[in-house]
């Protein structure tokens, strides 16, 4: 154990937990001046950036506050000068708490409050807040900077002006593609239509009712409707699209705005899933003969849903309904919308921030004004037939997975890392030093740019720690995501956390902050198999609080990937265990003809009496919409993958699975393909240690015949 502790967290000295964010509110509490202040320089701030104030904003006050007096003082003449002057300015005072910029010198109030390295964050988070309901029960709007996700989660109440270091996918592409982006969250930033100047995209994920509810109850519907009306451009994305549709399925008691399908009796449904995987998870193409916006049938695009617009056979030849010009998809038997176009409004049902250079084109053609179509005359025949969709996977491609194991190494970087069974140390070096395979922001762009379809980062030791403190994993998410337009997914301490003083921070809270870091699916391990537990010891039923139910609830069954590590029990007949077996053409040391996959957990250390047939039935039954398929036998053999284990799972399911562990070269992602009925492939030690690219799987994989996404 001695050795253990010395190789782990060698730069830390100790842990000490914070307190809660609930509980320093209620313990310094605001009153309801401070809440009035906070909520009128909000306003104020929001009407003069969006031309409803012609007032001048002056953010104005200290860098950075180590005076909680002086602060005071300050503040004082302030609102003095703010009250003379209230008809031409509105004055916000600056109160900054933290100083980011250097690596040496006092680190700010919060987190070295008595200014001698003691570092007491508990006591100046305590202070930070006592000072801000002082400043605004003078009546006296502040304003402050949010570097961290923690922080603000204590002083945000209070803030009328902050700066917000958290962009989504959609914002990090339109500013690759050189564009100013601005955040719309109440009715009064909305934008006045102005022609073709100002662009409002209308993102949607999760699920139907809870964003349209939450459309109605912050009053957004009306400013919508106006700007439509007005001829301001609009661009709607996913659920965004859905939105347009009179109702939905999944949610059948809240309205849409009902903007197409009225006359045909077109709504949002579900799609089947008698004879296919769903959601749909993976990158189809577009049909039709009236494209816009730079779309191309040649072209794949990402979707992950499990709701549509599908066709009705009548219409499913249209190329415009209602007025709407309309590009369609086919997910195995079913014809849906995939694209709309009407005046100023345009929508995708697929993500064209996750859809790799061809989402780049699509949201840079409406950026740029540019409705026309793509140009096919560029491609010869060959490379129409090569791109052409043959439906031999329900319209998906084969879907490559690169996937990074992160973890600190004994020097406290996070590095990219590869084991042989689990195990990540190297074993011709003295100590065993964790193998680094490289640093997981630049691996996650070389995968992207060989043409990677995703890319899963799965932090390996996070659950040692506590996840709202493990920011460097929000950090690498945040830079990924701002070169990678391809899904991301991250692994590691998606759970529910209980705080010192007791208070639960649930599952959906800790998966909204690798969100907003840029993800767009966590995974769940360990918790996942204390869930499927409790299913069977509840009769079959779900609780309603466990990860998967929470998060799934919150933002939709494919925002959650199950990954799960078995390894194979022989035994000599089915009759000796409770769990599903299959006869096995691999036989036991003892000659053995069955065997079952037993579940592990926290890493492959521990197994649990729980096989992997009914883990993911149960997970399915909770919630999850994907399941990402280890193998504890096969990982670092750079032998293939398990067959066996994969149709098992598979057999169980109607989601997608993701083969895991074992792929050594090209040829053992074909054989997958063709010996399974597998969603996806993984692959990460050959990538890292470059003996094969992305590209040359693919390239091998279009040589077999299988289709696979090439437009990168």
């Amino acid at each position: 154990m001695s050795d253990l502790i010395q190789q782990e967290d060698v730069r830390i000295s100790n842990y000490e937990p914070l307190v809660s964010p609930a509980y320093l509110q209620n313990d310094i509490k605001a009153s309801e001046i401070c809440f009035e202040t906070a909520k009128k320089g909000r306003k104020e701030a929001s009407d003069i950036i969006h031309f409803k104030d012609d007032r001048v904003l002056v953010i104005v006050g200290p860098c950075s506050i180590h005076d909680l007096d002086a602060a005071q003082e300050y503040a004082l003449k302030l609102k003095k000068l703010s009250d003379e002057l209230d008809k031409d300015l509105c004055i916000i005072m600056r109160a900054y708490l933290e100083k980011p910029r250097t690596t040496v010198g006092w680190k700010g109030l919060i987190n070295d409050p008595d200014v001698n390295n003691t570092f007491d964050i508990n006591k100046g988070l305590r202070m930070s807040r006592q000072l801000f309901v002082n400043l605004t029960s003078l009546g006296l709007p502040i304003g402050s900077e949010m570097l961290d996700t923690i922080s603000p989660q204590y002083l945000a109440d209070l803030v009328s002006f902050g700066a917000i270091g958290n962009l989504k996918s959609l914002i990090n592409t339109c500013k690759y593609l050189n564009y100013e982006v601005k955040l719309i969250t109440n009715p009064s930033e909305f934008p006045k239509a102005n022609g073709k100047k100002t662009k409002v995209i209308f993102p949607g994920v999760g699920n139907y009712g809870h964003f349209v509810k939450c459309l109605y109850e912050r009053e957004l519907e009306k400013p919508i409707r106006e700007y439509i009306a007005n001829g301001g451009m609009l661009m709607g994305v996913c659920v965004g699209l859905q939105t347009f549709f009179p109702s939905s399925e999944e949610s059948p008691d809240i309205k849409g705005l009902g903007y197409i399908g009225e006359k045909e009796k077109i709504y949002i449904k579900k799609f089947d899933d008698s004879n296919k995987p769903v959601p749909e998870i993976g990158w189809n193409t577009l049909i039709g003969d009236k494209f816009f916006y730079k779309l191309d049938p040649y072209k794949r695009y990402y979707f992950v849903h499990s709701y549509a617009a599908i066709l009705p056979k009548h219409l499913e030849d249209a190329n415009e309904i209602e007025g709407w010009k309309i590009a369609k998809t086919k997910y195995g038997n079913e014809t849906f919308i995939a694209a709309m176009w009407k005046d100023n409004v345009v929508a995708s049902q697929f993500h064209p921030e996750k859809s790799g250079k061809a989402g780049l084109e699509f949201i840079n053609a409406f950026l740029n004004d540019d409705s026309s179509p793509f140009d096919t005359s560029i491609y010869s025949e060959k490379e129409k037939l090569q791109r052409a969709n043959d439906y031999s996977n329900y319209g998906l491609a084969r879907r490559i997975i690169a996937c990074l194991d992160v973890r600190s190494n004994d020097q406290g970087d996070l590095v990219v890392t590869k084991g042989d069974q689990y195990d990540v140390r190297e074993k011709s070096t003295a100590g065993g030093d964790v193998r680094n395979l490289g640093k997981p922001v630049a691996l996650a762009h070389q995968y992207y740019e060989q043409g990677a379809d995703e890319v899963t980062f799965l932090n390996i030791t996070s659950f040692r720690n506590c996840p709202l403190k493990d920011l460097p994993m929000l950090e690498v998410l945040s830079k990924a995501a701002e070169i990678c337009f391809v899904p991301l997914t991250v692994g590691g301490g998606i759970k529910d956390v209980v705080d010192v003083d007791g208070t639960i921070v649930k599952a959906d809270e800790v998966a909204s902050l690798y969100f907003r870091s840029g993800a767009d699916k966590v995974s769940i391990g360990t918790d996942a198999v204390y869930a499927a537990e409790n299913y069977y010891a509840n009769g079959c039923k779900g609780n309603g609080q466990s990860p998967i139910e929470t998060i799934s609830k919150r933002f939709g069954a494919q925002a959650v990937v199950i990954s799960v590590d078995p390894r194979r029990v022989y035994v000599k007949s089915p009759e000796d265990v409770k769990h599903k077996t299959i006869k096995t053409s691999q036989k036991g040391p003892n000659g053995e003809e069955y065997c079952w996959y037993q579940c592990t957990i926290k890493g492959g250390r521990e197994s649990r009496d729980m096989g992997v047939y009914e883990f993911v039935k149960a997970c399915e039954a909770l919630g999850a919409g994907e399941i990402l398929l280890n193998c504890i036998d096969k990982d670092g053999s750079n032998s293939g993958y398990d067959f066996e284990l994969i149709n098992h799972c598979k057999s169980a399911v109607a989601i997608p699975v993701i083969a895991s562990s074992g792929a050594g070269n090209p040829g053992h992602f074909e054989d997958a393909f063709k010996n399974t009925s597998c969603d996806a492939c993984l692959g990460a030690g050959m990538f890292h240690r470059n003996e094969y690219t992305v590209k040359e799987v693919k390239e091998h994989l279009l040589k077999a015949n299988f289709k696979a996404r090439m437009d990168y």
